[in-house]
């Protein structure tokens, strides 16, 4: 009987440390691929849409637009999701912002549910984060310090 439960001791050791190894794997781009498809959000004006593609492991590109209620279609944003020399970035280019330029905000946490970027250095905002609230339910934010106070702005959004 005591050898009996050694070994299952042993082989339950064994297991756990198996597991724990698996479970340790740095996530990636490909865990983000929940993400891709369309997701929008109705606005007092029209809609806010984020369209995300998965382009291979290293890479997720996004082109943002706002609809109004009338049809007319505006491009917001463009957004690349980069995973490069083991760190990933959130890289936006912002319509008739910072002369055309990407800014790039590292992201500081990733999850298999959603991540947070920050760029301490610029103006507004300085945190990114996307969180997967349910299948089909999202929350992206912006939030840091705009023209001396604390500023946060909330985006639900749901997949089309």
């Amino acid at each position: 009987m005591k050898n009996k439960t050694r070994l299952l001791l042993t082989l339950a050791l064994a297991a756990s440390f198996f597991v724990t190894k698996a479970q340790t794997k740095p996530l990636g781009i490909p865990d983000l691929k929940w993400l891709e498809g369309t997701w929008t959000m109705k606005v007092k004006n029209g809609t806010i849409s984020e369209e995300w593609k998965y382009v291979n492991d290293s890479t997720m590109t996004q082109k943002a637009f706002f609809t109004t209620n009338d049809g007319s279609k505006m491009p917001q944003e463009t957004i690349e999701l980069v995973s490069r020399n083991k760190e990933m970035f959130y890289i936006s280019t912002v319509s008739g912002q910072n002369d055309g330029k990407a800014i790039p905000f590292k992201i500081i946490s990733l999850t298999a549910t959603g991540f947070i970027s920050e760029n301490p250095t610029h103006d507004y905002p300085q945190r990114i984060t996307y969180t997967l609230l349910s299948p089909g339910k999202l929350l992206a934010s912006i939030e840091g310090n705009r023209n001396g106070s604390f500023s946060k702005k909330e985006f639900p959004m749901t997949k089309e």
